[in-house]
């Protein structure tokens, strides 16, 4: 069995059972295999923009026996032809035909849909991850659930989830080699407005005064006091950045201040 980083345990933990799962930037599918292997889902297909990995991704499926239930696409982001991709596996998996058009992204509706489908995107910048989903149009129907690992400007990822009709109902943070990961669990539904302090930090994390969070808070604010000491020291004390940094410090001592 393949041993996995802590936050892609984290992610896997998060993924709820039972159901078809889309690995979005699956590099060499150790998350598909351990999903399948461990029955956390049924079948799973494993996507990323490049070919090289897709190459080690199929290697390594084929060396787990889970050829069969773990298929490889080269696609930025979500697939355009995902509903037919799951359409094929699952009759493969149940031994009997399905209606592949009944399946296919063109359509919307609930019908079109594949109840519970769960997508994970991790190990890419928030923005990109905002691009996926942005761009995944009605394919993005499929999905019920999205466990999201941004390693960069979380707060986009979490304004744009609630604008796609998702909402927030989990998040985990893991340290991991001096660096912290934040994991986000979301399912399709109306979640309410963020606050700043909720969009950069997240809701469910300052919530809960996790004390991960808040060892990462105060490394955050002294990255962010250095920051701004050295633009003041520049004499760029009254530049667009250091405002920046000065509203990303209020936002931090707002968040500390929750310990």
């Amino acid at each position: 069995m393949i041993r996995l980083s802590r936050r892609l345990e984290c992610a896997i933990d998060m993924v709820p059972p039972g159901h078809p799962v889309l690995d979005v930037g699956c590099d060499h599918a150790f998350t598909s295999i351990a999903l399948v292997e461990r029955e956390k889902c049924p079948f799973c297909v494993a996507s990323d923009v490049r070919p090289g990995p897709l190459l080690a991704a199929e290697k390594n499926i084929r060396q787990a026996g889970l050829t069969g239930k773990i298929k490889t696409v080269l696609a930025d982001g979500i697939p355009k032809d995902i509903g037919g991709i799951f359409s094929v596996l699952r009759s493969d998996r149940d031994g009997e035909a399905e209606e592949t058009e009944r399946m296919h992204c063109t359509s919307g509706s609930e019908g079109g849909r594949l109840p519970g489908a769960a997508a994970v995107i991790t190990g890419m910048g928030g923005m990109l991850i905002v691009r996926i989903l942005e761009e995944a149009g009605p394919c993005l129907d499929f999905f019920d659930t999205l466990v999201l690992s941004p390693q960069s400007e979380p707060d986009r990822v979490r304004r744009c989830i609630s604008e796609l009709h998702f909402k927030i109902v989990d998040e985990r943070m893991v340290k991991e080699d001096g660096k912290y990961y934040t994991m986000i669990l979301c399912i399709r539904g109306e979640g309410g407005p963020l606050s700043e302090k909720e969009a950069l930090y997240g809701p469910i994390l300052t919530g809960n005064r996790a004390p991960i969070l808040h060892e990462y808070l105060r490394k955050q604010r002294d990255v962010l006091s250095g920051i701004r000491e050295e633009l003041r020291a520049h004499g760029l004390d009254g530049s667009p950045r250091y405002a920046e940094v000065g509203e990303l410090l209020e936002v931090t001592d707002e968040a500390l201040q929750d310990y």
